[in-house]
This record gives C-alpha cells, sequence and structure tokens, in this order.
C-alpha cells in the first residue's frame, strides 16, 4: 500500500503516456478508500482529466 501511495508522486515528473499510469493509480487509491466522498472525488478527477475538454467545446449541453 506504501507503494501505491509513492507511485503516483513519482510518475507526475515522467510524460506522456506514463501520466495515465498515474491516473490509474490515483483512481484506485480513490477506489480503495472506498468512501462516499472519495468516489466523488474520483469522478471529478476522472471527469476533468478525460472529460474536461468535451464539455468545454459543448458549452450548450452542460445541462446533462
Amino acid at each position: 500500500m506504501t507503494m501505491l501511495r509513492r507511485l503516483p508522486r513519482l510518475l507526475r515528473f515522467i510524460p506522456g503516456t506514463a501520466q495515465d499510469v498515474r491516473a490509474y493509480f490515483l483512481t484506485l487509491q480513490y477506489w480503495l478508500a472506498g468512501s462516499e466522498t472519495n468516489l466523488a472525488r474520483m469522478m471529478a478527477f476522472l471527469v476533468n482529466r478525460y472529460a474536461g475538454d468535451t464539455h468545454a467545446a459543448h458549452p450548450g449541453r452542460s445541462g446533462l
């Protein structure tokens, strides 16, 4: 578990696809914590990471 906590800190310095690996480990940390707050933060993190630009390009779809 300690390594799981340290790995995202190390991966933030590596560019490119390693950032997706970092996002995976951060998501795994949120999931393993399992509280309602952590799951909400996990969803917000994933939306900001992977769907943020999509929603910004479609301002009329914010009501979905």
